[in-house]
């Protein structure tokens, strides 16, 4: 890639830290780069797409591949962070990445999802100021959009999906809490989009999803449908790493106005606990017409 000292002249705003074990890095998001440079970065993001795309390979639904393009354009929107290190060579490389991208988006509201996290193996272990690289460019993707949300007073929605015990694990690190499916219906239409199990595609039910038999306790009684969460059962020989598809929530309170105005803009409402593809269908068809897919 470039020197450190090269490297130096994109940035703006930003300390390179000493990781230890001669290895030095630090979190970039886009107000720290010096816009005189953009264009010095493009390499950055093509070898970050391929390193992404190669661990996609590796996880198959647990990530998505990443064109180059899609990378530059959403960490220029203000929407990523991305981790460089310098190693003993003196040679700077993207290490690590993260992400919010916007799903949704109304006047005072906004719901992004969560995602695009890696760290190259043979950095997961390194810390910076006692975090793990994951740890501080995940925070560092979230609190950009916070702030980028507060600026234009608008109250953001954070949401993610996971289907590995260790991602769970470390996005609950990150602030995130486990939520519930079958209590966002209309979350649900936003995310779960699997083409061959989501309620998008025609399917009744995605089998993959965390529900009552693998996770969610449902109980109903006078204040309708109540959640809690025991703990998720994995059938004799399946791959102990891998749990049902989970939904997170990072702490906000936004998700339950959101769900509450799909209920009052669609006709007849879809009350928590039901998730239907004609629901699936209805509001991607709604979001799509009123351009709030974003």
């Amino acid at each position: 890639m470039v020197s450190q000292k090269e490297f130096t002249k994109y940035i703006q705003k930003a300390e390179i830290g000493d990781m230890g074990g001669d290895i030095v890095g630090c979190v970039l998001t886009s107000e720290m780069i010096n816009p005189l440079f953009r264009d010095k970065l493009k390499p950055f993001f093509d070898s970050l797409s391929q390193d992404i795309t190669g661990y996609a390979s590796k996880t198959h639904s647990e990530m998505l591949p990443k064109e180059a393009f899609e990378l530059e354009d959403t960490f220029f929107a203000g929407n990523s962070a991305i981790f460089f290190a310098a190693d003993e060579q003196n040679e700077v490389i993207p290490v690590g990445h993260a992400s919010c991208v916007p799903l949704y988006a109304t006047d005072n509201l906004r719901v992004y999802e969560f995602g695009g996290w890696y760290v190259k193996d043979e950095y997961r272990h390194h810390r910076l100021n006692g975090m793990t690289i994951g740890e501080t460019v995940g925070l560092s993707a979230i609190e950009q959009t916070q702030l980028n949300c507060q600026h234009d007073e608008v109250q953001p929605v954070i949401i993610a999906t996971v289907k590995r015990q260790n991602s769970l694990k470390g996005l609950q690190h990150l602030g995130f809490i486990v939520d519930s499916f079958h209590k966002r219906p209309y979350t649900t239409a936003l995310t779960c989009s699997c083409a061959t199990s989501s309620e998008h595609f025609g399917c009744n039910a995605c089998l993959h999803r965390r529900g009552p038999e693998n996770g969610e306790k449902h109980s109903i009684g006078m204040g309708g449908i109540g959640y809690e969460f025991v703990p998720i059962t994995i059938p004799n020989g399946t791959d102990v790493k891998k749990i049902p598809c989970s939904l997170l929530v990072h702490e906000s309170s936004a998700i339950d106005t959101f769900e509450e105005r799909m209920m009052e803009s669609f006709e007849g409402g879809q009350y928590e606990g039901v998730i239907t593809n004609t629901i699936m269908r209805q509001m991607g068809n709604q979001l799509q017409k009123d351009g709030n897919i974003v």
